[in-house]
């Protein structure tokens, strides 16, 4: 009997032709879904997080796909007023959303009921980037629908039920099928643990579950420069605040601060 090692031999075994079916349609779905981006830009005022909206691509061919900007920030629309005015067929700027009186208020209701009324219509199908300025004059919206016209401090119910809402809408807008940019101002908490004061793009519970659902996370800041003022994104952790992108995929930990242009990051992006 011969001592060497007996190899088994690999049994030919056929793919039934329903296995084969789905895994052909998984490939489509994925090959069919949208190329896009959902950003979640984040940073103090000033610190150009609306400004840099103009750097985003706006295609004109085969036909003209504009920007939709829905604005809950008082003003907050009033740095693109130029591009607006040379080319407001480009940029569509909602603003009736900046408009709230805490204890009568409208914004969210009235929102909602328009961006249904889009959705249902197809209306994101031609639209290049949808834009949420800011998330957190959009989430205190949520809390003062909720709350109706009452007065004094949220309880921890209301704070939770806005939770709820504001994470079911944001999915919806998350799976829109053009590109998404959702503006934020940073929030700071205290890390029980090493006692280090750490910044997010939101705060609370939602901490925790509003960050993960994007894609790429910007924190946007100034740097004072001998030309002048420098805007950028840290695309990385930088100093307290958080921020991650696709862009330092490969462990490239050179690529931290790069300057605020969204049409080179789309492109590093592959977009």
């Amino acid at each position: 009997m011969s001592t060497e090692e007996v190899k088994p031999v690999p049994v030919k075994q056929e793919v039934p032709a329903d296995v084969l079916a789905r895994f052909e349609n998984i490939r489509r779905a994925y090959a069919e879904a949208p190329k896009k981006a959902n950003i979640l830009n984040y940073g103090r005022p000033g610190s150009g997080k609306t400004y840099s909206l103009r750097t985003m691509p706006v295609p004109v061919l085969p036909y003209l796909k504009p920007m939709h900007i829905d604005s809950f920030d008082p003003g907050g629309s009033r740095s693109l007023d130029d591009l607006i005015n040379k080319w407001p067929e480009r940029y569509l700027v909602d603003n009736r959303w900046e408009v709230e009186d805490d204890y009568a208020p409208l914004a969210w209701d009235a929102w909602l009921k328009d961006f249904d009324e889009r959705e249902k219509s197809g209306y994101f199908n031609h639209i290049s980037t949808y834009v949420i300025d800011s998330a957190t004059f959009f989430v205190e919206a949520a809390l003062n629908k909720v709350r109706a016209n009452k007065k004094g401090a949220a309880t921890l119910p209301e704070y939770n039920l806005r939770q709820i809402i504001v994470r079911h809408e944001l999915k919806r807008i998350l799976n829109l099928p053009c590109t998404v940019v959702i503006n934020a101002h940073p929030d700071y908490d205290k890390d029980e643990g090493t006692g280090k004061i750490l910044a997010g793009p939101i705060g609370g519970k939602m901490a925790l579950r509003f960050p993960p659902m994007f894609d790429e996370i910007y924190y946007s800041f100034t740097k004072e420069t001998s030309a002048g003022i420098e805007y950028l994104w840290a695309i990385r952790p930088y100093e307290l605040y958080f921020a991650r992108s696709r862009m330092t995929k490969g462990g490239d930990l050179k690529t931290v601060n790069i300057p605020q242009d969204y049409k080179k990051a789309l492109t590093l992006l592959g977009l």
